[in-house]
């Protein structure tokens, strides 16, 4: 094998390898934008789940928002 073949598998094979690892990376990066998006909403007072307001209500174990449209929607987080 030449010298000149054995470049043109390499090139190949490590430009294939690049696009796979950022390839790879794309769940991850989503996953981490999805979590981001959810965090916003909720400083927002917003449910990530349905959009409707999100209220500050005192409950059974503590302070804690709730979605406005329950009981369709169950989202609470604790603020404590």
């Amino acid at each position: 094998m030449s010298n000149d073949t054995r470049d043109k598998i390499f090139n190949y094979l490590n430009v294939r390898n690049n696009k796979d690892k950022n390839l790879r990376r794309e769940p991850i990066n989503s996953v981490g934008k999805k979590k981001n998006d959810i965090k916003n909403k909720i400083i927002n007072n917003i449910c990530p789940k349905c959009g409707n307001l999100l209220v500050i209500r005192n409950g059974k174990y503590g302070v804690f928002k709730g979605c406005t449209n329950y009981p369709r929607c169950k989202f609470t987080i604790n603020l404590e």
